[in-house]
């Protein structure tokens, strides 16, 4: 019984480590106004698309994005979810919208009836990206991004 506890807790640790592993090496992509697809009509700001390779994760980065116009609006909250749109389907995460949040299949939930396991971005997907946070069933969008997938 020792030994096969043992050998859980290593194969459990290589397990861990290798899953801990491949989130480092996900493409990290920092919201910025420059990749909002949601535009002022009067904006120069021509909107910029991420592009990556194909993966099974990337990682959002929030920690530099002044959700303040957002907060004012929302009763002084910042945005809590994450939809993203891709050729798997439509999924929601919980977004940390100070900090990274990954989007992967360890992080993502179905939305709708299906209940859909996400195998990853796909050569020649392109991802929609939609931060916000859901009122009355209704998600309320603040920033809308592309992800172009080569």
């Amino acid at each position: 019984m020792k030994i096969a506890y043992s050998l859980m807790s290593v194969i459990s640790f290589f397990l861990f480590g290798c899953v801990e592993q491949a989130k480092k090496s996900y493409p990290i992509f920092v919201v910025t106004d420059t990749y909002n697809l949601n535009q002022k009509k009067d904006s120069k700001v021509i909107p910029q698309i991420y592009e990556s390779q194909s993966v099974s994760g990337l990682i959002l980065d929030c920690s530099k994005y002044n959700f303040a116009l957002f907060q004012k609006m929302n009763e002084n909250k910042l945005p809590d979810q994450v939809h993203i749109m891709s050729q798997a389907g439509l999924f929601t995460v919980k977004l940390n919208a100070q900090g990274q949040t990954i989007i992967d299949n360890s992080t993502m939930k179905s939305i709708g009836g299906n209940k859909i396991h996400f195998s990853g971005f796909a050569k020649s997907d392109t991802a929609m990206l939609f931060i916000g946070t859901k009122k009355n069933n209704v998600m309320e969008t603040i920033w809308r991004g592309k992800v172009a997938i080569k």
